[in-house]
């Protein structure tokens, strides 16, 4: 993920680990305004944990969600995380629980840990629909995105 300019190029992800964020930000705002959901999720994190940016949840979970229908597994964790605890979203375990599931399965790690924590707030057979639930979602999303663009009358 690099951006070419000024006949060098800078990497949005190094940008904010080395705590540019406000270059950083800049960059993945372009991504993401090209599609990238990789962007969209770290723009997540900047609105999430207010970095060069004011904290805003609201706009966080959206970017999450951008990226976590993706099926971006650090995303869908993000997006569990702003589910599990009420953030930007209306507090559900069910969907947190799905989102958490689907990072696991797409190789999150660290949503092990969230999934372990909720086992106490979700039954078995809960658990089960709140992953029919979010895998529905994820494939009603990349259904949409085969559709053609509707072309205007003029």
């Amino acid at each position: 993920m690099l951006i070419s300019s000024c006949g060098g190029s800078e990497d949005p992800i190094k940008l904010f680990e080395n705590g540019e964020y406000d270059a950083a930000f800049k960059l993945f705002s372009q991504q993401a305004a090209s599609g990238d959901v990789q962007a969209s999720n770290y723009l997540g994190m900047h609105y999430y944990l207010a970095l060069g940016v004011a904290r805003d949840f609201n706009r966080a979970a959206a970017l999450f969600e951008i990226a976590a229908l993706a099926e971006l597994p650090n995303a869908q964790r993000n997006l569990g995380i702003m589910y599990l605890r009420g953030l930007g979203v209306e507090k559900d375990f069910h969907q947190a629980y799905g989102w958490f599931f689907a990072a696991h399965a797409g190789g999150n790690i660290g949503s092990k840990e969230y999934l372990d924590l909720m086992v106490d707030n979700v039954t078995p057979n809960a658990s089960g629909i709140a992953r029919k639930n979010i895998r529905q979602k994820i494939a009603a999303h990349a259904a949409a995105s085969l559709l053609p663009e509707p072309t205007s009358a003029h």
